[in-house]
């Protein structure tokens, strides 16, 4: 007879929380609601049966719809102690005394630890977003700084990312600055408008 691993309390409710909890707050499916009937019933427990899971208990009840995200802690000290580090660590590499000895392996250690400052940001819930290359739609939380025709792209299209967007913890707390390019329009269009 093989029998079910036992799990600890909570287990399934934690991983339930951490699964939601790594998209923005307006994606997240709130827990459901228990009617209050319900909720003094199990709050007094069953008479006989399994022990409800503590956690479930304990949990809120969410309104539905999204939930604004609960505003971070400032950054802990190792972290920004670390990303400092990194960045001095780059700056050093690209301005030190080796760099112009030989400036490729000067930049391919810059790179690496610039790269490490990024890992330690996306660890502590910050995250910057570059938009080059992506097709432009006037609902997005961008602000166009330039639009120019380029006869290379058939839609509009950022081709220049000037500030990039970040986000902390799902949070959007800098929007994006963009220079937009749209396809060239036809001659006979051109003189249509301008005769208008």
């Amino acid at each position: 007879m093989n029998a079910a691993p036992r799990r600890r309390p909570g287990a399934r409710s934690l991983s339930a929380w951490s699964r939601q909890h790594r998209f923005p707050a307006e994606f997240r499916i709130p827990p459901p609601a228990v009617p209050s009937g319900l909720a003094s019933d199990l709050a007094s427990g069953p008479a006989s049966g399994p022990v409800a899971d503590p956690a479930v208990e304990q949990a809120p009840v969410a309104l539905p719809g999204p939930q604004p995200a609960a505003p971070p802690d400032d950054l802990p000290d190792d972290v920004v102690a670390g990303l400092v580090t990194e960045l001095w660590r780059a700056r050093n590499k690209v301005d030190g005394p080796g760099a112009e000895q030989d400036p490729p392996r000067a930049v391919r250690w810059a790179s690496r630890y610039l790269a490490a400052a990024d890992d330690r940001l996306v660890r502590a819930g910050i995250e910057v977003e570059g938009h080059d290359g992506l097709r432009f739609d006037v609902g997005m939380d961008l602000r166009v700084l330039a639009y120019q025709d380029d006869p290379d792209v058939t839609e509009e299209t950022v081709v220049e990312t000037v500030r990039p967007s970040v986000r902390r913890a799902g949070r959007l707390i800098q929007e994006g600055e963009v220079i937009v390019a749209v396809p060239e329009r036809p001659e006979a269009e051109k003189r249509g408008q301008d005769d208008a």
